[in-house]
C-alpha cells in the first residue's frame, strides 16, 4: 500500500500517520511535515486503519489530503508465473523474473507519482480558491470604498453651493 499525504492549509504543517492493521495493531506510525509519502507492506487482506492526529498542533485547523494506492504483489507473482510456463525454452529465466520485478517496482513509482501529482492538483485548485476568494473580497471592499467617496465629496460640494436666501436679521438677500 502507498499512501501520499499533504497539508493544504495551516502555518504548522505537522501530522502523525498511523496505519493499523485489522486485529488493530499498529503497523507503523510516522510523523509527516507538510508533504509526505510512505509504503507499506500489507501481511494480509482486510480493512487497515489509518488514523491522523493533530496533536502537536490542535489549536490550528488543517486541511489534509490523503492519498492511497494498492498494488498486489499476488497479481505480480501470477503474472510471472505465466510468464515463466510460457517461456520456458528461454535459457535467461533469471533474466526475466528480474525484468519483472523491475517492471513491478517501476510501477509502484508511477503510482506514487500519481499520488504526488494528485497532491499538488488538490493544493493547486485549493490555493486558486482561495485566491478567487481574496481577490474578489478586496475588489468589492475597493468599489464599496470609491462609490462612498463619490457620494462623500458630492454632498460636500453640494453644500458650498448652497446659498441662503435670507440673512440672519430675516431680510431677503439679492
Amino acid at each position: 500500500m502507498n499512501t501520499g499525504i499533504g497539508m493544504a492549509t495551516s502555518k504548522e504543517r505537522t501530522v502523525t500517520l498511523r496505519v493499523s492493521r485489522p486485529t488493530g495493531k499498529p503497523l507503523k506510525r510516522t510523523f509527516l511535515k507538510e508533504e509526505a509519502e510512505d509504503e507499506y507492506v500489507i501481511d494480509k487482506a482486510g480493512a487497515y486503519e489509518i488514523c491522523l492526529s493533530n496533536a502537536h498542533s490542535m489549536y490550528v485547523s488543517k486541511m489534509v489530503y490523503l492519498f492511497v494506492s494498492v498494488s498486489y504483489k499476488e497479481d505480480w507473482d501470477q503474472y510471472n508465473e505465466v510468464l515463466v510456463q510460457k517461456f520456458e525454452a528461454m535459457q535467461s529465466m533469471g533474466n526475466l523474473t528480474q525484468t519483472m520485478s523491475m517492471v513491478r517496482n517501476r510501477v509502484n513509482y508511477m503510482l506514487s507519482f500519481q499520488n504526488y501529482n494528485r497532491w499538488h492538483f488538490a493544493k493547486d485548485f485549493r490555493m486558486a480558491k482561495i485566491n478567487n476568494f481574496y481577490v474578489q473580497f478586496w475588489s468589492i471592499l475597493q468599489c464599496v470604498v470609491i462609490i462612498g467617496c463619490a457620494f462623500f465629496q458630492v454632498y460636500f460640494v453640494k453644500k458650498l453651493f448652497i446659498v441662503k436666501t435670507l440673512t440672519p436679521t430675516n431680510k431677503p438677500r439679492c
